[in-house]
């Protein structure tokens, strides 16, 4: 499967998108017990969630590369198939970045830690019946282009009511 290297400096060997999106592979969500301290953490955790107030915080980044990256995608759309979005760019790096750190892409059980092999990314689509939030299965295993277009797709049918289960 083709990968994009966002630092490459020559749009030419950007990935094509394939004849065939990635096809679903059943595999294995890894277990890990949880040990007697990482049940305290999470037992701390859990309580704090819910004694006490929720704070967010901010941060500012300089995004003047991806902008240009941007820049550089978008005079190939043709290309490419498809117009390439910040949001497409964002998206991508999440998934990357979730592959790559598999506890941020985790869940927890009373027992145990649960890590999946595979990332599904669902995105927030405005339609005229309200917010709704289509996945895009195997995101992990998808080129920027492939992830862009299997994205706007589920936009396209989110706004004509065509999602399925």
């Amino acid at each position: 499967m083709p990968v994009f290297y966002p630092s490459l400096s020559k749009v030419s060997h950007l990935p094509l998108p394939s004849a065939a999106m990635p096809t679903a592979v059943q595999r294995e969500i890894t277990r890990i017990p949880l040990t007697p301290i990482r049940k305290a953490i999470a037992r701390n955790m859990f309580n704090s969630l819910h004694s006490m107030a929720q704070t967010s915080d901010s941060v500012e980044i300089d995004v003047t590369e991806l902008m240009a990256l941007r820049q550089r995608l978008l005079a190939h759309k043709d290309e490419l198939g498809t117009k390439i979005t910040i949001n497409d760019l964002l998206s991508y790096a999440a998934v990357k970045m979730l592959k790559t750190h598999p506890l941020a892409h985790a869940s927890f059980s009373d027992t145990e830690i649960l890590c999946y092999p595979d990332v599904n990314l669902s995105m927030a689509v405005a339609t005229d019946y309200g917010l709704t939030s289509p996945v895009v299965h195997g995101a992990d295993r998808m080129s920027l282009v492939e992830l862009s277009l299997a994205m706007r797709d589920l936009v396209v049918r989110a706004r004509a009511r065509k999602l399925t289960a």
